[in-house]
């Protein structure tokens, strides 16, 4: 970092919009290096705006009665709405948009042009991508990771250390659990759960109501239809289709490629290939597939 010689506006050069946390409080105005300007509001109220030591970028828009934390830095074409509170060190990228009665925790990062709805809850360290959305009333606990272009929907909730990759849609009322990987392009039906640990790797589909057990791991490309049960331990391997109300027992392996009828039950810890497979209807009666 650098100070200018400007001493009447008290203006700082400095690398990154890190190093615009670490300045001294007697620096209002602070120039990054690619020409971008921004104003210190010290521990005041600014038209109905409660700042505290946050830096805003011009043009921001910024609704009555928001707070913002010590350290926070607030990007050009940021629009925030009533009633949210933002804590310290948090940083809002360029047109992103916050909307009502939304509380993020500090040490926050949200992403160019993403998208936070209504009451939605951040907690501390949270990273969010550009143009990601997060639907109304979700809940995004701490050391949560989504990244770019991923969608949350309604009434989510997704619990710490999270981690949701690109591209990747979640309906209304899902649940992600603790320490869960999710890859890119994934789709999660309404009021899925996903338990802690497990790995969904890219491009699976998870259908709605369907309950994917803990420590499991869903192959790229294999799909689980509505309403069914994977259990905890069980491995999907790629391709593999797992129709609707469906039963997978702890431990069990899907190989590639196989396809899983609609209301079959999978026993714990079997194995099932494409060739030979042992299935327990819920009528009690055991096939051969």
């Amino acid at each position: 970092m650098e100070r200018t010689k400007d001493a009447k506006n008290s203006c700082m050069i400095v690398d990154s919009l890190e190093s615009v946390r670490h300045i001294p409080e007697s620096i209002s105005r602070v120039r990054l290096r690619d020409g971008r300007v921004l104003t210190r509001y010290l521990n005041g109220s600014v038209n109905g705006i409660q700042v505290w030591g946050g830096f805003v970028q011009d043009p921001a828009f910024i609704d009555y009665g928001v707070t913002i934390g010590r350290g926070s830095v607030v990007l050009k074409e940021v629009r925030i709405r009533s009633g949210t509170r933002i804590g310290e060190n948090v940083t809002l990228m360029d047109g992103s948009y916050i909307d009502s009665n939304v509380i993020i925790s500090n040490e926050v990062s949200i992403g160019r042009e993403a998208w936070i709805g209504h009451g939605v809850q951040i907690d501390s360290s949270v990273r969010i991508g550009d143009r990601v959305r997060i639907d109304d009333l979700s809940l995004i606990y701490n050391n949560v990771r989504i990244a770019d272009k991923a969608t949350i929907g309604y009434g989510n909730t997704v619990r710490e250390d999270a981690a949701i990759g690109r591209f990747t849609h979640t309906a209304n009322h899902v649940t992600i659990a603790n320490s869960v990987d999710i890859g890119e392009s994934v789709t999660l039906g309404e009021m899925a759960i996903i338990n802690r640990m497990a790995v969904v790797e890219d491009h699976v589909q998870v259908g709605a109501g369907s309950h994917i057990g803990r420590g499991s791991y869903l192959k790229q490309y294999s799909s689980v239809g509505n309403c069914s049960s994977i259990g905890d331990g069980s491995i999907i391997m790629s391709y593999a289709d797992i129709g609707d109300n469906v039963i997978v027992r702890q431990e069990s392996i899907i190989r590639e490629m196989v396809e899983i009828q609609d209301g079959d039950m999978i026993e714990y810890g079997m194995l099932v290939t494409e060739g030979a497979r042992w299935l327990l209807r819920h009528d009690g009666v055991s096939k051969r597939g």
